[in-house]
């Protein structure tokens, strides 16, 4: 069986000191595991078509249950990421998170557009990161079927509170005023450094401007989902921690690309 398809490039396993085995994502058949024989060599024409984080059409084969390359082409190298450690960390977690949500023989269109348009961010806007970051997480779990709702509080259904909480496991807003005239009723065990898996009841307090930034980065189309701004570090550093707490508590564990980025701060 042969397959051509566009794909990006996810992660890198060594097999031998010349082979890996690669896992890229494709818009039709999910996930593919493929294997790269002499994907380490310097002079392989293989070795450009197997490098993490790049964007190609590529000619595969099938042998004894395992895809193996054949040739192909590269559509975008994202040569902007490797330039830089914390846009390379960052790219590691995303992919991470992509490979995570994604699985075999299951067409991936949207998480692939979203994951390339995050790397696209990356490579060629002055974009903080921790907008970057943020809005692909929250936009990974509303893939992943954990989609807020943050148009307004879910008691009084205001909009112009000045402060709210986002209830993480029921996935909505509280404003300040109803959280004060519900406190027996809500158990707040907000913690940013939270065991994912242990801890079940979330609130995370946010501004309305952070409030409102979660918001478009959740609805916004793909192509302007980073087209907004917060103001200050305090309220950017208030996105990222939202954002991924939000995740990673839905999904009940972290990652070692997630702690290694946020080690190089």
């Amino acid at each position: 069986m042969q397959l051509t398809t566009d794909a990006l490039v996810l992660k890198e396993i060594s097999i031998s000191d010349t082979d890996k085995l690669i896992t890229v994502l494709t818009p039709s058949s999910g996930k593919i595991a493929v294997m790269v024989k002499g994907g380490y060599s310097l002079n392989n024409k293989y070795t450009s078509l197997s490098q993490p984080y790049t964007y190609l059409n590529l000619e595969l084969y099938e042998r004894n249950g395992y895809y193996w390359l054949r040739g192909g082409s590269v559509l975008e190298p994202f040569f902007g990421i490797r330039n830089d450690l914390n846009k390379l960390s960052l790219a590691a977690y995303i992919s991470d998170i992509a490979n995570e949500l994604t699985g075999e023989n299951t067409p991936s269109v949207d998480i692939l557009r979203m994951t390339l348009n995050t790397f696209y961010a990356l490579c060629n806007t002055d974009k903080p990161l921790q907008i970057i970051k943020g809005t692909y997480e929250l936009r990974a779990a509303g893939f992943s079927g954990f989609m807020p709702r943050v148009e307004g509080c879910c008691y009084c259904k205001t909009t112009s509170c000045d402060f709210y909480y986002l209830d993480v496991m029921n996935g909505r807003i509280i404003c300040d005023s109803c959280m004060k005239s519900r406190t027996n009723n809500i158990k707040i065990k907000y913690n940013p450094d939270i065991e994912y898996s242990e801890e079940r009841s979330v609130l995370c307090p946010i501004s309305a401007s952070v409030a409102a930034a979660v918001n478009y980065a959740l609805h916004a189309l793909p192509e302007r989902m980073f087209s907004f701004s917060l103001c200050d570090s305090e309220e950017l550093s208030s996105f990222e921690r939202t954002a991924e707490i939000y995740l990673l508590s839905h999904i009940e564990h972290s990652f070692a690309s997630l702690d290694f980025y946020k080690s190089l701060k």
